[in-house]
């Protein structure tokens, strides 16, 4: 189950991705493929999620053993 800070980080980064390509719809082959992976990953029953907030860095990880599938997401403020 997807943990409550782990939600939050999920939604502040799609929006991110959704910002920047509005800002630059050029960028949309590269993060589109990204914005749609992390989806499958989270709606994934076996997701395993990991997040870590450090002096003004938090870091997701997301894994799907069965998609074989992972990232490290990492923001910094």
């Amino acid at each position: 189950m997807v943990s409550e800070e782990s939600e939050k980080f999920f939604w502040d980064f799609i929006s991110m991705i959704d910002a920047e390509l509005m800002d630059d719809p050029s960028k949309a082959s590269s993060l589109k493929p990204l914005k749609a992976a992390l989806d499958k990953i989270k709606n994934q029953e076996d997701g395993q999620y990991l997040h870590v907030s450090s002096n003004g860095t938090r870091k997701l990880y997301v894994y799907s053993p069965m998609l074989n599938t992972g990232y490290c997401l990492i923001l910094v403020i």
